[in-house]
């Protein structure tokens, strides 16, 4: 599978262990963070090996609170509905205090697989190794 684009960001299924979002400034009405989170549902229910999903939010312009909730609440449906080969979600975050606030928020969210947040794209794809290299020595 290789990049699915959608208005809301471009979708990389094209690593056999990692799913990279990265995110665009689009039109995020509900209909639009709907489609967005169908199809990355799409995507990740269909792998069949130990991934991790990396969410690149560095180009993103400013939400709205409405937006960024609406999209949080959409895109918090995604775990349970994943298989035991998903290992965890990195998100970059450029902006150290939405990353702060960020990590606060996932601190009373029941999570079974770890949320990191991250400030660069190069140290999420370092963290999702140190993650798929954890689930490779398990399993």
């Amino acid at each position: 599978m290789g990049v699915i684009n959608h208005e809301l960001g471009d979708i990389d299924a094209s690593h056999p262990n990692k799913v990279l979002n990265t995110m665009k400034h689009g039109d995020f009405s509900q209909k639009n963070i709907d489609s967005f989170v169908a199809t990355v549902e799409g995507v990740l229910l269909s792998r069949e090996d130990p991934y991790v999903v990396i969410y690149d939010n560095s180009a993103l312009k400013w939400m709205t609170s409405q937006e960024r909730i609406a999209a949080g609440k959409a895109l918090g449906t995604l775990e349970p509905k994943l298989q035991d080969y998903y290992s965890g979600t990195i998100t970059v975050i450029t902006s150290p205090i939405t990353r702060m606030i960020s990590r606060g928020v996932t601190l009373v969210m029941k999570n079974k697989k770890p949320i990191v947040f991250v400030s660069s794209i190069e140290e999420a794809h370092k963290k999702a190794d140190e993650f798929l290299s954890k689930v490779m020595v398990a399993s």
